[in-house]
């Protein structure tokens, strides 16, 4: 990653800021008085480079299936309240504090459910996939740590098939990848498959081939999410009004964000990509907004997918106020972005400094790139 001057004499001045509010593994974003804190990976580490799940272990399982259609798994809902790990609040599941190793196959599976549910600070390691849901509506997962260095080729972190309505929030998901699955187009962090209206916000994950992926989705929401050492941060194929936005992906990627095949009335906006071969790669994607992108140190900031061989031109796109800093090729795109070489960190009321490896990223959303989350 290049380095610029101005950011050492930055980097001085910060410094003692910088010991006091984060740790050297930290990505800061900070809105006005709000600060929110997500700890980055440290590479050299396998067995410690997240953050550290909250305590969960009240429970020990291998593995939990449940279909509320009575037809197979462990059993329904009725059952599954009768169970210890299980309790119903306000007319709400919630399964909590569970710990799921090994085994292989799948750690939690939902099927054929409307009723609201939630799971909760649980922890899964070493599955082929976390949790899935099967024709699943009102589920939430919220605070849980999904970890596997044991995976085939379509493993999976959160999965969710035929499933609308859920919404999937500030969990970590992490695959220690063999060289073999680097370049397996079926490791995802999170799937969803023909399922509308996701909420995937606040999520950090770090490892599979793709971090997100929704195909076939209809009003979903990919917000704010951290995606690092993935070939693609975020793809997308058949999906319509959809927003994606403030999300922060880094590095050791093909495509920051992929959208590979007939998308309409998205909204990308204020994404941060740094250092991927192409930020946003774009095709059979029409009437979106590109708005307030900022994409640094990309080889090419917008792009068409290269094995595509550019495909069928993209209509009625709008490029709003987006930023493309260091980039060598952006030919296709120069009107539609500002693009530059050299800059001065006060322009965008952020420093990325680079120390030893370790990366920390301050960025003030008080700026006019990035304006107020909605």
């Amino acid at each position: 990653m290049r380095i610029k001057k101005q950011f050492i004499k930055l980097a001085i001045i910060l410094s003692s800021i910088i010991l006091i509010i984060s740790s050297l593994n930290n990505i800061i974003i900070s809105e006005d008085n709000d600060i929110v804190q997500n700890d980055l990976l440290n590479k050299n580490d396998e067995d410690n480079n997240l953050i550290s799940p909250k305590s969960s272990g009240s429970w020990t399982l291998t593995s939990i299936y449940i279909d509320d259609s009575g037809g197979a798994g462990d059993g329904n809902w009725s059952w599954a309240e009768a169970q210890d790990w299980c309790v119903k609040v306000d007319g709400v599941y919630i399964l909590e504090n569970i710990t799921l190793i090994g085994s292989f196959g799948i750690g939690i599976r939902i099927a054929n459910s409307i009723e609201s549910f939630r799971i909760k600070n649980c922890t899964i390691l070493q599955k082929q996939t976390g949790i899935r849901f099967d024709s699943v509506s009102n589920g939430e997962i919220r605070n849980c740590y999904i970890k596997s260095s044991y995976l085939t080729w379509d493993s999976v972190g959160i999965y969710l098939q035929n499933s609308d309505n859920n919404n999937i929030s500030d969990n970590i998901i992490e695959f220690i990848l063999d060289g073999y699955f680097y370049f397996s187009s079926g490791l995802k962090g999170i799937r969803g498959y023909n399922s509308d209206n996701l909420d995937i916000n606040g999520n950090v994950i770090n490892g599979p081939s793709t971090g997100i992926d929704i195909y076939d989705s209809i009003n979903s929401f990919l917000t704010d999410n951290t995606i690092s050492s993935c070939v693609i941060g975020i793809g997308c194929g058949y999906v319509q009004h959809t927003e994606i936005s403030f999300n922060q992906i880094f590095g050791e990627a093909w495509c920051g964000i992929e959208l590979y095949d007939n998308n309409n009335n998205l909204t990308i906006e204020a994404n941060f990509i740094v250092e991927t071969d192409t930020g946003i790669s774009i095709y059979e994607t029409h009437n979106s907004l590109f708005k307030d992108n900022i994409l640094i140190d990309n080889e090419e900031g917008f792009g068409t997918i290269w094995y595509y061989g550019g495909g069928p031109p993209c209509e009625n796109n709008t490029y709003i106020n987006n930023l493309i800093i260091n980039s060598v090729k952006n030919e296709q795109f120069k009107d539609k972005s500002k693009t530059i070489s050299s800059y001065d960190p006060s322009i965008l009321y952020g420093v990325l400094i680079i120390t030893s490896g370790l990366i920390t990223i301050i960025i003030l959303k008080k700026w006019k790139v990035l304006g107020k989350k909605k």
